[in-house]
Order: C-alpha cells, then structure tokens, then sequence
C-alpha cells in the first residue's frame, strides 16, 4: 500500500487516491529472466468468483457433450438453467445473475476450441489452461506416483 508523501495517513490505491489503472513501476522479477520485470492486472474478487465457478462447470461430466436439443449442453438452456440455479443456491458464495449468466456465455465461446484443442483457458488469456490432454498419460501417472509417499492419510 503507497502512502503519499505529504501525509502519510493517505492512503493511494488504484480506485482510491489514484486513478483505477494506475500502474506502479516497481515490478515482479521473472523466474526466468533475473533483468526482466512484469507486471500483471489486478484480478478482482468477483473474477476469482467466476473463475470457481466455470471451473466447476467444465468438471461436469458431459458439460461440453452434445445433446438432442444443442449443439453441446452449456447451449440447452434448460440445462444451462439448472446450473445457474445450482450456483445462486450457494450460499456462502458471493454470485449474482449476472456473474452466473456472464460465466455460461464465456463457457459458450470457450467451447467450440475446446472440441479443437482439449484445453479450455482458464485465466489471463491462456497464461493459465485447464486441460485432462496437455499432460501425457505417462507423466501423469508419474507425478501420481511421485506424490504418493507424501500423502497424508486421514484419521
């Protein structure tokens, strides 16, 4: 959190004090690259909301499967209905409509380079991906594996 150097006791935040796309200077090291610095958007609470939320959708079983009403099920309305209705009945989480009716037209977009290519982006214009095909069989069986010894078991 900046502060002003007039008085300390302001507080400047990107939509408080100082315009919403305020980009400070002072960047992220890459991993790769100890000279090169990034800088990433800020993601809200409310995108962090309806990334949860698409990522439960696309773990449905059949969510990218066609139907005799749709091309694929996130289409059939009646379908696309019941999980909206699924998701505003959470209680705990902080959803409205509009987020809720936003997530299933992304996922309507997103589907048809699903069908191509097996990976849905998850998050910042596919720095992040969501895919059961971009890690080969045999390495996934070696991370399962290779994390088996560290697994707690329950009590």
């Amino acid at each position: 959190m900046a502060t002003s150097g007039n008085d300390d006791s302001q507080i400047l935040l990107p939509g408080f004090n100082l315009p919403y796309n305020y980009l400070n200077n002072d960047y992220f090291a890459s991993a790769l690259d100890m000279f090169t610095k990034f800088s990433l958007p800020l993601t809200t609470l409310r995108e962090f909301t309806m990334m949860r939320l698409m990522n439960q959708l696309t773990d449905k079983p059949d969510w990218n499967i066609k139907s005799d009403e749709a091309p694929f099920q996130v289409f059939d309305d009646d379908i696309a209905n019941k999980w909206k209705n699924e998701a505003l009945a959470v209680e705990d989480v902080d959803i409205t409509q509009g987020m809720v009716d936003w997530c299933i037209e992304e996922l309507r977009y997103k589907v048809n380079a699903f069908e191509k290519t097996g990976i849905v982006t998850a998050y910042n214009d596919g720095d992040v991906i969501k895919s059961d095909v971009a890690v080969s069989s045999s390495l996934r069986l070696a991370l399962i594996d290779a994390v088996k010894p560290r697994r707690c078991s329950r009590i």
